[in-house]
This record gives C-alpha cells, sequence and structure tokens, in this order.
C-alpha cells in the first residue's frame, strides 16, 4: 500500500502504480525465483568484443521495435531476440527451441529453469546453434534524457497486461543497464535439414 500510494502521489515517477492479484501474497523469497537473470561476473567479460556506435548518429524521436518489424513476432527476451535478429537481418520468421538450450547448455548456462547468465547463452548459440522450435526498446530519448526502457517480461510473468514493462532509464535500475550482452547472426553455417515430418532449420555461426 504504501509504495503504490508514494508513486502515484509522486508527479515525476513517470508511471502509475497498481495492485498485482498474482503477487499479493508473494513474499520476497517466492517473487525472487521468478527473477531469471544472474549479473554477469566480470571475468567473463574478457574478451568479448563491443560494439560502438558514431556519437554524431542521429536518433529519432520516437522508435519502437515492435513497429519497425512488426513481421517479427518475439521482440524481447533471450532465445527470442536471436530470433528476431534473424528475422530483422535476413526476413526469417523463425522461432527458437527454449527446450534446446535448457537441455543442451543446461547448468553451463546457469541453473536451468531457475535462471542463468545471458552472456553464457550467446557463447552458447555462437559456438554450438540451436535448432527451432514450431514469438520499444528506446523512446523519447532526445527529448526526455529519463525515458524508461520498454523491456519484455520473462514467459512466467505471462499475465502481464502486454508481455512488457517499463524501468527506469539511465540509472542502471536493477542492473538492467550493466553488462548489457548480445549476438548477431550469421548466415555462415546456416542450413535447411529435412526429416520425415518437416523441415528444421539448424542455425549456427
Amino acid at each position: 500500500n504504501e509504495i503504490v500510494k508514494e508513486v502515484n502521489e509522486n508527479q515525476n515517477a513517470g508511471w502509475t502504480a497498481a495492485f498485482n492479484d498474482r503477487f499479493a501474497n508473494s513474499t520476497v523469497a517466492e517473487f525472487k525465483r521468478l527473477l531469471g537473470v544472474k549479473p554477469t561476473p566480470k571475468n567473463e567479460f574478457l574478451g568479448v568484443p563491443v560494439v560502438s556506435h558514431d556519437i554524431s548518429l542521429k536518433l529519432p524521436k520516437e522508435f519502437d521495435a515492435r513497429t519497425a518489424w512488426s513481421q517479427c513476432s518475439s521482440i524481447g527476451r533471450i532465445l527470442e531476440s536471436l530470433s528476431d535478429r534473424f528475422c530483422i537481418k535476413y526476413n526469417m520468421n523463425i522461432s527458437l527451441s527454449v527446450n534446446d538450450l535448457l537441455a543442451c547448455c543446461g547448468f553451463l548456462c546457469g541453473q536451468g529453469c531457475n535462471g542463468g547468465y545471458p552472456i553464457s547463452a550467446w557463447r552458447y548459440f555462437k559456438h554450438h546453434g540451436v535448432v527451432t522450435e514450431e514469438n520499444e526498446i528506446v523512446k523519447e530519448v532526445n527529448e526526455n534524457p529519463n525515458a524508461g526502457w520498454i523491456a519484455a517480461f520473462n514467459d512466467r510473468f505471462a499475465n502481464s497486461t502486454d508481455g512488457y514493462f517499463k524501468i527506469k532509464r539511465g540509472t542502471n535500475e536493477c542492473g538492467i543497464e550493466h553488462g548489457v550482452v548480445a549476438g548477431l547472426p550469421s548466415d555462415r553455417n546456416v542450413f535447411n535439414g529435412i526429416n520425415t515430418s518437416d523441415d528444421v532449420l539448424v542455425s549456427s555461426f
């Protein structure tokens, strides 16, 4: 009650707080189990290429990946973000297998269904590939430097309004801006394999 009241009375909060029936009776420990991303150890960044952009690059006043690439159905989340990068670059609307990642990368990527390290998942994609499964990152950057990030919920938050939430930008809220890692699609080892039932796209890069 106090948190909702405090946020809604703050005219500069930038969002409106409300109660969520699903988590109303949850303890902090129960809620933490739903937060699957683990902080990346600093030594894991050694040797990882850093992508930089020209500081003079002009950003659009408004950009929403869901609208810009509406044909790509899963903008957000770790595995689906790779699916979307293939969709954006090659116009390949594919869905990659979560089970393949969990079963084959397993505890090398973290703690299975209990969360893991994004950088380990991207390394797995790069070195091993992943088989298919048969789903507004920036806004108001120029006009409002305190604008929030729009991020996608984990599947375990499936009862959210539209699958997205807004989080404060520019202050590393909940560690969301520290150690951001990602991968870029490559067609070097992309091929179609045929089995007795249907086509399976195996991606390795």
